[in-house]
């Protein structure tokens, strides 16, 4: 399997929370007004770490099941990193860990995360 989208992925959408202030719970995303919207909306401003991944899968890759398919790998990665053995759905581990743990927690997991996958590529580093 080719990590680089992967890694890409991650790597955007830690760049779309990294600051609090882009970073929401309970939702994909909000506009300016704090109104739910899809994270891929023009008007999204903040996002959940589910809703950065979405948004960077779309903004680097497009519309198409391969992106979504790779955005559902990195979804999985993190969430195996939260708890590999959750009965819980990925999308539910991560969700449940952005809403409980906080915004330095996420962007922790992330940074963990892109270390792994980079390790998996021989230390490819993409920022």
């Amino acid at each position: 399997m080719d990590h680089q989208p992967l890694i890409n992925i991650g790597v955007r959408a830690l760049e779309i929370i990294r600051e609090p202030e882009h970073w929401t719970t309970k939702v994909y995303a909000r506009d300016a007004g704090g109104i739910e919207c899809p994270p891929i909306d023009p008007d999204a401003c903040t996002w959940c770490a589910l809703g950065a991944i979405h948004r960077a899968a779309r903004e680097l890759y497009g519309a198409n099941d391969e992106t979504w398919e790779s955005a559902d790998s990195v979804t999985a990665f993190l969430a195996g990193l939260i708890d590999e053995d959750s009965p819980a759905s990925h999308d539910e581990t991560v969700a449940n860990f952005n809403d409980d743990e906080g915004h330095a927690a996420v962007i922790a997991l992330f940074a963990s995360a892109l270390e792994q996958m980079r390790a998996c590529t021989g230390g490819a580093h993409v920022s």
